[in-house]
């Protein structure tokens, strides 16, 4: 890859954020021939950048030694690109309202794939139509069929291991034929097993005015080998999914941002066209989006500013044809919004939306003490899944929720098993006895959590605080809120998971609800997409509707995000836009 040269013109595409949908599109560019310069606020690759050997050691040790286990615990928290952190929110976010937004992310090489657990699961087609079918939200521009090739091909470069026997289970959503997953299932685990025995026949009506609906346990689809793959090996079990795969059998963003910088492990015995194609810049923090004429009705974006250090006059100016923010849903609209210098509302945004309709999957949590042990810390943290309550008529009323059966005891809620030894220590065991307890508490519980599907609102939002960071950029400031259609798909949702805690043979008095909403880290619909530019941000490819050069990408561009996981659609619109950029550029087409 080409050394970084500020001010350098004569780029075809600048693409800011080298999290999954900037690498996956740097990467599809620049095999094409194009030339794309990639800034990235970490400072760090974690992998070498002459071999493309990763380097997690150091982080695997960082969180060894984390006395808070949570998903941002092995990476540096970054003085100039601050992140969130579940346990020191508030540190970076300036949270107004009662509610406050519980998600983090990371603002490294890689992003918060970095942290995640893999699932990819593709959204359901009722999703993309909320408006035509249920009267609620808004539809998308795109259909599910519009999607799915897309889909597919993104499956294939995360590698996604998903049960092709599924089809027809309620709630899957249906695939092409010969669109089958690359790789065959991750096994599930002993607890999903008898989790499926228990409800075999079982049937649930959500509401009085919905049909019931089959219970049925099916394999969750995840960028995790399950055998090898890409150059990875198959996933060993390890449990620490979130927040780091120790064998690497798990897809990050660095699998793409190595083949966008020339440096994939698998190509070394031919040098790279694409060293020559990129340009890499690291910490670099985008500070404003400048336009060429701020008056004009669409005026074109002349270049990006970044700050280098937090002195005001290190700064690199970066000119291109065309422009892709890629820096998270969190990010993008606070860069937008504080590009007021340019026009008095911020950039892309006389519509008024950018910042609006922020959404996360709510998550309801719930667990139970059982008569006969479970297992569960053996294996991925997720491998099934009930789709069935995802997408149906329901939706006029409540909204969806997808029960995930999750091999983690009560880690989540009660800190297990950790606290399973406090407690019983407490109690005065010791020795054999204290041993012997300790495994029945942790193995005799079983968790189910669901992701709750938000309805987008317009007064849940992120704008640019007064308040700032290091470098004086500033901080996201978020107002937040879950409506009354969320929490009767809650209610729901209990209802169901008490049906099935009876079916495991659980008491009434050994079921517990955890009261409280928990965030997924699954922050989006902060730009949405849409084909009126009075009421939406930018069109299904992310180019902005005010500034023609200007494109969008990630999951703030969700307009509405039924209860999936978000990173295989992000995905799956980072090539269907990267696509369309290649068709523009190589067609001539107005940039």
């Amino acid at each position: 890859m080409k050394p970084a040269s500020a001010g350098t013109p004569g780029y075809d595409v600048a693409i800011v954020g080298a999290g999954i949908a900037g690498s996956l599109m740097a990467a599809q560019l620049v095999s094409r021939g194009l030339r794309v310069v990639l800034l990235e606020a970490g400072d760090d690759l974690f992998f070498d950048t002459t071999t493309g050997v990763s380097n997690i050691q150091p982080l695997l040790e960082r969180y060894y030694g984390s006395i808070y286990k949570v998903p941002n615990s092995p990476y540096p928290n970054l003085g100039h690109a601050p992140s969130p952190t579940l346990t020191t929110l508030n540190k970076y976010y300036v949270q107004q309202g009662p509610l406050a937004f519980g998600s983090d992310y990371i603002r490294i090489a890689g992003g918060s794939t970095r942290h995640w657990l893999g699932l990819c699961p593709r959204l359901d087609p009722g999703t993309f139509q909320e408006r035509t079918l249920y009267g609620r939200a808004v539809d998308w521009p795109i259909t599910y069929n519009d999607l799915e090739d897309w889909y597919y091909a993104a499956e294939k470069e995360l590698g996604v291991a998903g049960d092709d026997e599924n089809q027809g289970l309620a709630g899957v959503p249906p695939r092409k034929p010969g669109h089958k997953y690359p790789l065959p299932p991750i096994p599930q685990t002993y607890s999903d097993r008898v989790v499926a025995q228990a409800v075999e026949g079982l049937t649930f009506q959500s509401d009085e005015a919905s049909p019931p609906v089959p219970v049925q346990v099916s394999s969750t689809p995840a960028a995790r080998n399950s055998i090898p793959y890409d150059g990875r090996p198959p996933c060993q079990g390890s449990g620490s999914c979130i927040p780091i795969c120790p064998t690497g059998a798990k897809y990050d963003a660095s699998v793409h941002l190595k083949r966008a910088l020339g440096v994939d492990p698998r190509n070394l015995e031919e040098p790279s066209l694409a060293r020559e194609r990129v340009t890499y810049i690291p910490k670099a923090v985008l500070k404003e989006i400048v336009l060429d004429d701020p008056e004009a009705l669409h005026p074109k974006v002349s270049e990006l500013v970044f700050k280098r250090s937090a002195s005001e006059d290190d700064n690199l100016r970066v000119q291109a044809r065309l422009y892709v923010l890629a820096i998270h849903a969190m990010e993008i609209p606070k860069v937008l919004l504080a590009s007021r210098g340019q026009r008095a509302h911020g950039v892309a945004n006389s519509s008024g939306r950018v910042g609006r309709y922020l959404m996360d999957h709510d998550i309801a949590i719930t667990h139970a003490r059982l008569s006969q042990p479970l297992y569960p810390f053996r294996g991925p943290r997720i491998t099934s899944s009930i789709e069935g309550f995802c997408d149906g008529p329901f939706r006029r009323r409540h909204s969806a929720f997808r029960p995930e059966l999750a091999n983690v005891g009560t880690a989540w809620e009660t800190n297990a098993p950790f606290s399973n030894v406090i407690a019983r220590v407490a109690q005065g065991l010791t020795g054999k006895a204290l041993r012997e307890q300790v495994a029945w508490d942790s193995t005799a519980v079983i968790h189910i959590d669901a992701m709750i599907e938000p309805e987008p609102h317009f007064e849940s939002r992120v704008f640019p605080s007064r308040l700032t960071d290091h470098w004086g950029l500033p901080r996201p400031e978020i107002q937040y809120r879950v409506g009354e259609y969320s929490q009767r798909g809650r209610e729901a949702f209990i209802k169901l998971v008490k049906a099935i805690y009876g079916r495991l043979g659980a008491r009434e008095q050994d079921i517990f609800e955890v009261p409280g909403w928990f965030g997924s880290g699954h922050v989006m619909g902060t730009t949405r997409m849409g084909q009126d530019p009075k009421t939406s941000v930018c069109d299904s490819f992310g180019l902005t509707h005010d500034h023609p050069n200007l494109y969008l990408a990630g999951s703030s561009l969700f307009p509405t995000v039924g209860t999936a996981n978000p990173t295989l659609t992000l995905a799956a619109l980072a090539l269907r836009t990267a696509h369309e950029i290649e068709r523009r550029l190589r067609h001539g087409l107005p940039a």
